[in-house]
């Protein structure tokens, strides 16, 4: 009689700068489940994740429905292994090489065309990165409070007027909305967590009712694409937006040494470190900043 054998090992592992998990599974005829079949297994789980640490990553800005500032050189980075080679190709015709660093980091530049798309760029290095449905156009940042987070569905007894009509009709795919997520942290974010999205009753509702409208009558006015990147708190103050060189001028604001339990969101430079560091060195046509008025 034979008999099967398997050892189920649950592994973790990072791959293009994301955590991932799986089930691994080791099975031969007549092996017994003993110490040294637990330790190839784990050999194996652990050369996985050295596969995952060695690739290339880039801020979730660079993603897939991305929009990039028309005719300019678009600055581009990430990181990977020290000295490896990375080339960017775009399907537009331009393309870039540069070196990663002594600590892997790379940048460059990519000459973009006039405002048109879809696009596609590919990234080798370690490893390659197709980045698709890419487009080129007007890039804006919308920042501020409330006025700028409020959504175009409204909040409840809050209603944006005409936003059925206008969620119904927004269908648009040269309207795209980068939208970073909430973090609190003092320490500097080098990436958070977002991703793209196109104007369509699926995803309008969730844009700032500020930064859509304004996107919409510039797609309308300059017939261009139009990538917003929206990243607001309500009641949030200045200072929070502000890095530490900037806040030196103002020496009645204090930088705190470490996290408060609350008011993340009127912390002097948090939402600077959080939600702008990531996107420092990326061109953008303008910054719209909406605030209460006080």
């Amino acid at each position: 009689m034979s008999h099967r054998f398997e050892l189920h090992v649950w592994v973790a592992f990072m791959q293009n700068g994301r955590f991932m998990d799986g089930l691994l599974v080791l099975s031969k005829s007549n092996l017994p489940m003993n110490l040294k079949c637990f330790a190839i297994v784990v050999s194996m789980a652990w050369m996985l994740q050295l596969s995952g640490a060695a690739q290339t990553r880039m801020p979730d800005f660079f993603s897939n429905g991305m929009v990039l500032q028309q005719q300019t050189a678009a600055p581009i980075w990430g990181t990977d292994k020290p000295n490896v080679k990375v080339t960017i190709k775009a399907s537009w015709g331009k393309q870039a090489t540069t070196t990663t660093d002594a600590s892997g980091r790379w940048k460059l530049t990519l000459p973009t065309p006039a405002a048109g798309g879809p696009y596609n760029i590919n990234i080798s290095a370690s490893n390659n990165i197709e980045l698709n449905d890419v487009w080129i156009g007007e890039v804006w940042l919308c920042s501020g409070q409330s006025n700028m987070e409020m959504p175009v569905k409204g909040y409840t007894n809050q209603p944006v007027l005409g936003s059925n009509e206008a969620i119904l009709q927004s269908t648009n795919p040269q309207i795209r909305f980068y939208h970073t997520a909430r973090a609190n942290s003092l320490q500097p974010q080098y990436n958070a967590v977002g991703s793209w999205k196109a104007a369509s009753p699926e995803h309008t509702p969730n844009f700032s009712a500020t930064a859509y409208f304004f996107a919409k009558k510039i797609n309308a006015v300059l017939n261009v694409p139009v990538g917003i990147i929206q990243s607001a708190w309500g009641a949030s103050t200045i200072e929070s937006w502000m890095d530490s060189v900037t806040l030196t001028a103002f020496p009645q604001v204090t930088i705190p040494a470490t996290l408060p339990a609350q008011n993340h969101n009127r912390t002097p430079m948090l939402l600077y470190l959080c939600r702008l560091l990531h996107l420092r060195g990326a061109v953008v046509s303008g910054r719209s900043q909406q605030r209460e008025c006080t």
